[in-house]
């Protein structure tokens, strides 16, 4: 193991180098969607609850 093997690196050139994989990319877009969707879901739910 080399030296080089332990240096930190920032969290966006890690997010980057990971992103340039197609299949990851793809996967990391699905998990934004469906973090918007739970987002509108729990906007919905409240608003029936407070309305009714």
């Amino acid at each position: 193991m080399s030296d080089n093997d332990l240096d930190i690196i920032p969290f966006s050139e890690a997010k980057a180098l990971l992103l340039a994989d197609e299949a990851t990319f793809a996967a990391y877009n699905e998990i934004q969607d469906r973090k918007t969707v739970m987002t509108e879901l729990k906007d919905a739910n409240k608003a029936i609850k407070q309305f009714g």
